[in-house]
């Protein structure tokens, strides 16, 4: 591992752990480990009594501009250039760095903008049908699809694109054609499937179907226990990953692999959560916590129960409860969830909401908003989790790319879609794209109304009055979010309808008193009506709540 004849450097120059090795080349400790097959300059100390890994900068500089590794070249002229004179090394070093520091951040860019679509093979799995045809078990197949999705998607992630859940599920239930839904999503292959699940036993059926002409390219069926689902999902990956042959690293071949059984009552009370989180409102959230920490208390080792969590305390904020009563709880269970498995994407980029969103350290908020791109790019909560760090510090046609990778992924989405729109797209000034989307939002299954407020907003801003005013006119009517309500009646205001949005801000002063609202939101209606007061009050306020 490493060299034997190393370059002997100052010491400010030499990293002595693998944190200060990711940290300088930006990237998470799991992935520069792996980049020590691919000749990544790392030495190991020889003495028992130090044991650890060292590198160092100018090493690794020059790695990222060779792609070659350094190990490979000859002795001989490591020697001559140990003996060159001091100001040709000097030359050569500072132009090494330069190159290195180029090749390193160019590196960056790539990883952090999202690959295009017609880069990698797509595929859509189409939710797995109950097969024993008992209503409630309908959360385990759904649960099976989710988990066959997020497998898949981390299995070899920049050359295999996976359609996430919410588009996935619009399609349960219903006979349309594969060449169609391949149309619509623009996929190479679709996986369709059935789930028996009696008792502790479970046998799961699948098949791989090529769209363009609606072949089968590989079937077969699975049988097992409950506590070794997993076990069942890893096989169907695989053989899925042959059939469209992709080949695997070693490590992504290890990855795959590792799937150790999962506690039956643990898992079906995981399954249960990310049902009820999928639902998303309220209510609904309440019992997704609770099946979740149910699932926690059963297998405290149980990483994607706090990763479930985590994720369902994040959806409670702001929208429904308060980020003092939401954020710590995501930390502690996004924290521990990292704790037991650091693979997990979805953890990291929960995590990486808190850092954001609460604790307002952008820095770390990057680190984790890139891990779990780097762990899984065919994530939509990674790519609008970074497109929201990105907005926040002002690197706006990124975040938009972001924004658009997240839409690609899940297309039929409202969530998505709306929230694309309302943390990145408003934001980054992009008000056509924003106009167009709330349009294709309005048009989504389930009879998703149009997000007539944020409508009325950007109107105002491209001096469309009448059609703010119509749209904020249209929001009136609806008992909508505070979000929508707030961006309603700034529209209103700034339109000249003065009077209806006195009524809006009337309704979100009550729900004020009665649960939370973000100050921000109250803050832009009074700026709006021009009352700077209070607008400056409630602004403060919401610094007082740590809101967005």
């Amino acid at each position: 591992m490493g060299l034997t004849n190393h370059w002997a450097g100052p010491p400010d120059e030499r990293l002595n752990s693998w944190k200060e090795i990711a940290a300088y080349l930006r990237h998470s400790e799991r992935t520069v480990r792996r980049w020590q097959s691919e000749g990544l300059p790392v030495h190991r100390h020889t003495h028992k009594k130090r044991a650890g890994v060292y590198a160092y900068k100018p090493e690794l500089d020059a790695w990222w501009n060779s792609h070659t590794r350094l190990e490979q070249i000859d002795e001989k002229r490591l020697t001559q250039r140990r003996r060159a004179q001091i100001w040709i090394g000097a030359a050569i070093l500072a132009l090494v760095l330069l190159a290195g520091t180029y090749v390193a951040r160019k590196h960056i860019e790539l990883r952090a903008n999202p690959a295009p679509r017609n880069a990698r093979t797509m595929v859509v799995v189409l939710p797995f049908e109950n097969f024993g045809g008992d209503q409630e078990q309908e959360y385990f197949s759904d649960g099976l699809t989710e988990e066959m999705i997020s497998r898949l998607g981390q299995v070899s992630p920049h050359r295999l694109g996976v359609i996430a859940r919410t588009t996935a599920m619009q399609y349960e239930g219903k006979k349309q054609r594969i060449d169609e839904i391949g149309k619509d999503l623009g996929v190479d292959y679709a996986i369709e499937g059935t789930v028996r699940h009696e008792g502790d036993l479970v046998r799961v059926s699948a098949q791989l179907i090529h769209v363009s002409d609606q072949t089968q390219v590989w079937a077969k069926s699975y049988d097992g226990d409950s506590g070794h689902v997993l076990q069942l999902q890893e096989k169907i990956a695989q053989a899925i990953v042959d059939k469209v042959e992709i080949t695997l690293t070693p490590e992504q071949e290890a990855h795959l692999a590792a799937v150790a059984p999962v506690n039956a009552a643990a898992h079906e009370a995981y399954l249960k959560g990310r049902w009820y989180l999928a639902k998303g409102g309220g209510p609904d959230l309440v019992v997704a916590r609770d099946y979740f920490s149910e699932a926690t208390t059963i297998d405290p080792r149980y990483a994607p129960a706090f990763a479930g969590l985590a994720e369902t305390y994040n959806a409670m904020n702001t929208m429904y409860l308060a980020p003092a009563e939401t954020e710590p709880q995501a930390e502690a269970a996004a924290t521990k969830a990292l704790e037991l498995d650091e693979s997990l994407a979805e953890a990291h980029v929960s995590l990486g909401r808190v850092r954001l969103f609460y604790d307002w350290n952008w820095p770390e908020a990057e680190k984790e908003f890139l891990s779990g791109l780097d762990l899984n790019p065919n994530l939509p909560q990674a790519h609008l989790g970074y497109a929201q760090y990105l907005t926040s510090v002002g690197r706006f046609p990124e975040a938009v790319q972001h924004v658009r990778a997240a839409y690609a992924l899940d297309p039929l989405s409202t969530s998505v879609r709306i929230e694309g729109i309302r943390l990145s797209l408003l934001v980054a000034r992009q008000y056509k794209e924003a106009v167009e989307q709330c349009r294709k939002a309005g048009e989504l299954p389930p009879n998703f109304t149009e997000p007539f407020g944020m409508e009325a907003f950007v109107y105002v801003r491209l001096g469309r009055f009448e059609e703010a005013a119509q749209a904020g006119e249209k929001e009136m009517h609806r008992n909508d979010s505070p979000v929508d309500l707030a961006l309603a009646a700034q529209g209103l205001a700034e339109s000249g309808k003065k009077d209806e949005a006195r009524e809006l801000l009337r309704r979100l002063l009550e729900t004020a008193h009665k649960s939370f609202v973000c100050g921000y939101n109250i803050a832009t209606v009074y700026a709006a009506l021009g009352q700077k007061t209070e607008a400056f009050h409630w602004l403060d306020e919401g610094i007082r709540q740590r809101s967005l």
